[in-house]
């Protein structure tokens, strides 16, 4: 894989890619571990892959999908050049695995659930990243988070607030989905845009 490194000192690829690589967003909370898992069993669904998330945080009950990996076992990898994507938040760091560059140049779409603060960076790093920007009405997002007990009110509060800032991130080339109704829906919504970029390359 060859790799130049841009002005901003990240690294980006230079693999010839013939997948499309969808980098999904949102807020804590909006369904997007909904929406992989509900992909993972979805009928005929070809040629899509879910990228793995190495996280540095304990795996529990309830909670995504990932791969637990300790802070030092995760800093050790990230230097040795393993992961395409790391990104660090609410105390934990993030890295999804080169490995996803082998599915798209075997012509495998590829999708990523990441971080929107990080998003600018990851599309530097891989031109032509496709941005999915999910997004929940605030009533539906605060009711989910609730539900979720992981964090007290003022926690709650500290979310929905952080999700209007980020909000403000996002460009109106971006593909959006909305999550506020069954997650069937949410994967129509994703399919559609699938298909409609595949259409046009």
């Amino acid at each position: 894989m060859a790799r130049i490194r841009t002005k901003a000192g990240h690294w980006r690829t230079g693999v010839n890619q013939s997948g499309l690589l969808f980098y999904l967003v949102g807020p804590s909370g909006v369904g997007k571990d909904s929406l992989l898992e509900a992909l993972r069993i979805y009928p005929d669904l070809p040629a899509l892959h879910l990228a793995e998330r190495y996280i540095t945080r304990p795996t529990r009950r309830g909670d995504d999908r990932h791969v637990e990996i300790d802070p030092d076992t995760f800093a050790v990898r990230a230097a040795r050049g393993d992961f395409l994507f790391t990104w660090h938040s609410h105390g934990f760091s993030y890295a999804v695995s080169n490995d996803l560059l082998f599915h798209l140049r075997t012509g495998e779409d590829v999708l990523v659930n990441g971080s929107r603060a990080y998003l600018s960076t990851a599309m530097e790093i891989v031109p032509g990243l496709v941005p999915i920007w999910m997004r929940v009405s605030e009533r539906v997002l605060r009711e989910r988070l609730r539900g979720r007990a992981r964090e007290n009110a003022a926690a709650i509060e500290r979310r929905l607030d952080r999700n209007r800032k980020l909000e403000r991130l996002w460009r109106p080339e971006w593909h959006v989905i909305v999550n506020d109704d069954d997650i069937e829906q949410t994967c129509r919504q994703f399919l559609d845009i699938r298909e409609r970029l595949r259409a046009d390359s």
